[in-house]
């Protein structure tokens, strides 16, 4: 995890949670946001890893990015960077649903901070022992932002192995 205090320089913070622009190796990376506290109203998530499911019941993968892959996290010109900025990488073993699905590993992730953007590469995940090369491996990234007292998860999904 990561923490960041930066000066917001003319940028504001932010009414609602932001979209923010993911990409890698020049493509652009699809992400759930859910409010975990806003404005002094607190949500309730479903499941820790809950956004995870929504690429695991799309036909096909999710995009593949191998070991090392850098991503690039672009806020809204007129939003200043996050007080804190936590990321989570977890590593989900499947069967092709998360109705079966195992939380297997959780990396922890400091973020490359800059004025209007961050960056965070994807390390090594160290596989299960009770791994079966028959179930899938994906990679669920939580980015967890917190603007003053208000907090917000945006998530996405990557396929651990090329199909």
């Amino acid at each position: 995890a990561a923490a960041a205090v930066l000066s917001a320089c003319g940028k504001s913070v932010p009414d609602e949670p932001p979209e923010i622009y993911v990409s890698s190796e020049g493509k652009y990376v699809e992400t759930v946001s859910e409010k975990l506290c806003w404005n002094d109203a607190v949500y309730c998530s479903a499941s820790p890893y809950a956004s995870a499911g929504s690429w695991l019941g799309k036909e096909g993968e999710p995009e593949y990015f191998p070991q090392g892959s850098v991503f690039y996290v672009e806020l809204p010109e007129d939003v200043s960077v996050p007080d804190m900025i936590e990321i989570s990488d977890v590593l989900i073993v499947s069967d092709g649903g998360m109705k079966n699905a195992e939380t297997a590993a959780v990396n922890e992730i400091a973020p490359d901070i800059a004025e209007d953007h961050f960056t965070f590469s994807l390390s090594k995940h160290e596989k299960p022992n009770s791994y079966d090369p028959s179930r899938s491996l994906y990679r669920c990234i939580e980015i967890t932002c917190v603007w003053g007292e208000n907090e917000c998860e945006y998530t996405f999904c990557v396929s651990e192995k090329p199909e």
